[in-house]
């Protein structure tokens, strides 16, 4: 029984070290890896390669859910005197 176990968390293991390779593989960070897979209507770039993320029209609402904070962050970042987004050096 042990042994069985022990096959289980290994075989996961293996399978999230190897998704976790082609993700890093895609793109040099998690924003990058956003921008090369959205299209302008859907992030069907990302689940071609396995990413899993959830149906456009719950990502959709909770953008929707999250206009007026983004609004007040903003504002916060432009009365500081912030550049948004921040510029590439």
């Amino acid at each position: 029984m042990g042994v069985s176990y022990l096959l289980s968390v290994l075989g996961a293991v293996s399978i999230k070290r190897s998704f976790a390779s082609s993700v890093t593989g895609m793109e040099i960070n998690s924003e990058s890896v956003v921008r090369s897979g959205w299209d302008g209507d859907s992030f069907d770039e990302l689940r071609t390669h396995g990413a899993p993320t959830v149906s456009d029209g719950e990502f959709a609402d909770s953008l929707d859910g999250l206009a007026d904070r983004r609004g007040l962050l903003l504002g916060v970042v432009n009365a500081d005197s912030w550049d948004w987004p921040p510029e590439k050096t």
